[in-house]
């Protein structure tokens, strides 16, 4: 087993750790099968842990208001079939302005405010009728309240779900939430990652 493991390891990194893959050779050809199964395993962490890592990070500059809807159209195109998105940024970020510019590209006709007082704004896309869920948990004192909103009736609805403020309610947040990160830059523009 462990012959046909060294041959696979090998043929598939291509030997590109030779000094790691030469002292599992040694081990496996010199140590009892218990030892050969632990040294393989050590040795497939070590290639896995170094193994350069690809993180993907989309990012679109916001350059002023009037390029706002056309970063929305972008931020669209690449949403995939995602459906929380949960907005970080500091106070006047651009937060709300930015869901608005999203909702506006998608169709919504309704007038767009932050619910920070109402907690949740229902919008609704009429070509598709299909709602959008806009949540500020700017106001959120205690996570009873959101368990009182009946967040799970929305974060899990398969509506589009956009959210500021997710850090006050983090842990209720579904895993596969999207975290779109918005920055105000030195000249005013604006970075939106995710």
């Amino acid at each position: 087993m462990v012959r046909y493991a060294t041959f696979f390891i090998s043929s598939l990194f291509n030997c590109k750790d030779k000094k790691t893959f030469s002292t599992f050779k040694q081990n496996t050809r010199k140590n009892n099968n218990k030892d050969k199964k632990c040294c393989f395993i050590l040795f497939c962490a070590h290639l896995f842990v170094s193994l350069p890592t690809k993180i993907i990070v989309m990012e679109i500059q916001i350059k002023n208001i009037e390029t706002i809807r056309e970063a929305a159209r972008e931020f669209i195109e690449n949403i995939g079939e995602h459906k929380v998105f949960a907005f970080y940024g500091k106070m006047g970020a651009g937060k709300t302005t930015f869901v608005k510019a999203i909702c506006e590209e998608l169709g919504v006709e309704d007038v767009i405010t932050s619910p920070t007082f109402a907690i949740v704004n229902e919008y609704e896309v009429k070509l598709k009728s299909q709602s959008i869920f806009h949540f500020d948990f700017y106001r959120i004192k205690k996570l009873e309240e959101v368990y009182d909103m009946g967040y799970e009736d929305y974060f899990y609805s398969g509506s589009l779900c956009f959210i500021e403020w997710p850090e006050l309610i983090e842990d209720l947040l579904p895993d596969d939430a999207v975290k779109v990160n918005i920055a105000e830059n030195a000249d005013g523009t604006r970075t939106v990652r995710w």
